[in-house]
């Protein structure tokens, strides 16, 4: 990994870290579906205008399953699914869930594509992933002491399945990787494809409250920084890297 990547790499990892201390702020004013709605709209205007402003094209029409695929499942669904749980669990532990993806991805890239794992990856995914049990059992253990166990495990399970979405649709890109559009068109290209599956759910379950400052603010930040700004970041270490991360 070259100082670039591995600069890119601690900064998307901060951005992230970070996002879901925004989503507690900003989840009980506006709902989890139309928070999210609004975070992938405002990363798609960014996105649009950063776009423009460099001459980039994005062959919507001749990516358009493509964009459909990681917008949904790298996007609008494990942002809705993190925000439902962030309801119920503390956004550390929402962090730790998402440090899942690569060891999903391995998994996958595996049972997927047949790829070997190198022992020293090996190891180190084991001694992530017990790692990650650990702080887990504990922000658990703490929060069961206000929460019904089955909305707890259902917060759980969707905190679960976003990191695995997560590595789906790394392996997906990685098996496409020749065929897969440029790191900034795959960012913006499925921005678009998530705003227009959650604009209209998002109308059907509208904000819960009526957001204040904070709750916009924090809104904001999400959707331009973790969300715009970071997939320029993740994309291009996908491209550059060949592997998954969110």
């Amino acid at each position: 990994m070259s100082a670039a990547s591995l600069a890119r790499l601690v900064l998307l990892g901060a951005i992230w870290g970070g996002s879901f201390a925004l989503i507690a702020l900003a989840v009980p004013a506006f709902g989890p579906v139309a928070l999210m709605a609004l975070r992938v709209g405002l990363a798609s205007l960014f996105l649009a205008a950063v776009g423009l402003a460099l001459g980039h094209r994005l062959g919507f029409a001749r990516h358009a399953r493509h964009y459909a695929f990681v917008g949904l499942v790298n996007s609008a669904i494990p942002f809705v699914l993190f925000a439902l749980a962030a309801q119920h669990l503390p956004a550390s532990l929402l962090a730790v869930f998402n440090s899942l993806a690569p060891t999903f991805a391995a998994l996958l890239l595996t049972l997927w594509l047949g790829e070997p794992v190198a022992p020293r990856a090996r190891l180190g995914l084991l001694l992530g992933f017990l790692g990650v049990v650990a702080l887990v059992a504990e922000a658990l253990l703490a929060a069961s002491l206000d929460r019904t166990p089955g909305i707890l495990a259902a917060a759980v399970a969707a905190g679960l399945l976003a990191p695995f979405l997560y590595g789906v649709c790394g392996v997906y890109l990685r098996r496409h990787a020749e065929r897969s559009p440029p790191a900034f068109a795959n960012a913006w290209g499925s921005m678009i494809a998530a705003s227009a599956a959650l604009a209209p759910a998002a109308f059907i379950l509208p904000p819960a409250a009526i957001p204040d400052a904070v709750a916009w603010g924090a809104a904001g930040l999400l959707g331009i920084v973790c969300t715009g700004v970071a997939y320029l970041l993740n994309f291009r270490l996908i491209a550059d890297l060949g592997r998954c991360g969110r």
